[in-house]
């Protein structure tokens, strides 16, 4: 295939959605592991603040937030520079 204007490969997902799409697909993604690695650990802080002590659930729930912000925003910077 010929390279197209701006002298990058064409690829399918380029052509059909332009490069906005690109990035809402990788926006839509990121969204869903950071819900995935989050949502989880939500009911392992409800447990935890049963089982041991509601003083660990809050130092839990930082610790849960900030790792699922972490992945998300390793993953977001990660696939716009893969597109």
């Amino acid at each position: 295939m010929p390279p197209t204007s701006n002298g990058s490969p064409p690829s399918c997902l380029n052509k059909a959605l332009g490069r906005k799409g690109c990035r809402l697909k990788v926006q839509l993604f990121t969204g869903a592991v950071v819900e995935f690695r989050y949502v989880p650990c939500i009911a392992i802080v409800a447990a935890v603040a049963r089982e041991f002590n509601a003083a660990f659930a809050p130092g839990i729930l930082l610790l849960a937030t900030s790792i699922a912000f972490f992945f998300g925003g390793m993953i977001a910077r990660i696939g716009t520079l893969l597109l």
